[in-house]
């Protein structure tokens, strides 16, 4: 059985993860939870860079045009005008 405390533990493990993406600026493009792995010691770990991108510090957001990505965890902004941010990898978490 799952406690909260451990569920808590991989939210924020994951908030990290992901923050160390947003400071490298790559922006993930595809966070759920199929792309979370869970180590032998109960380490949360963001997988699946398939789509990710870099953004240049002077970007402030990216067009994509080509990639099929899956909608269910998707920002509203990604879905219909193909933009991808810091700020919809956070809708995504």
């Amino acid at each position: 059985k799952l406690s909260p405390q451990r569920l808590l533990n991989w939210c924020v493990q994951i908030a990290k993860g992901m923050n160390y993406l947003e400071e490298n600026n790559v922006v993930h493009r595809n966070l759920a939870a199929r792309n979370v792995l869970i180590n032998n010691h109960f380490t949360a770990q963001v997988s699946d860079y398939g789509i990710s991108e870099l953004l240049y510090p002077e970007d402030k957001k990216h067009y994509y045009k080509e990639v099929k990505t899956p909608i269910k965890w998707m920002a509203l902004e990604s879905i219909m005008f193909r933009t991808f941010t810091h700020q919809s990898d956070v809708w995504s978490y």
